[in-house]
């Protein structure tokens, strides 16, 4: 193997330098970032397992609490209580209470002026 021997000025030499100290500085950024990327997709990992086990732990008492639960016979009848508001009544309920704070706004206005 034969050693070849180049030569720089300076002003070349040190901007070599520089590039190659920069260089370095980017590949050390990038192995910190892989690292931090491993911790954080083991955490991931971990976390998800974690949820897993937890919903076949709920599938299971889910499960469970059918079995204990008495069966339906026949259909349910669910009474609701109240009644909704129609979008049209809620619309003018909304129209009235600014039409209100617009009456309350213009009486807070004649007190200022006396």
């Amino acid at each position: 193997m034969k050693n070849i021997h180049v030569r720089f000025e300076y002003e070349e030499a040190v901007e070599n330098k520089k590039e190659i100290l920069t260089t370095q500085l980017n590949v050390l950024q990038l192995l910190k970032r892989v690292s931090n990327y491993k911790k954080l997709r083991k955490r991931e990992l971990i976390t998800k397992n974690k949820i897993k086990t937890a919903a076949t732990k709920l599938k299971d008492n889910l499960k469970e609490l059918e079995t204990l639960l008495p069966e339906e016979s026949g259909e349910v009848h669910i009474e609701r209580k109240g009644k909704r508001k129609s979008k049209k009544q809620e619309t003018e309920e909304i129209e009235k209470s600014k039409n209100i704070e617009h009456q309350l706004s213009d009486i807070k206005e004649r007190l200022a002026k006396l």
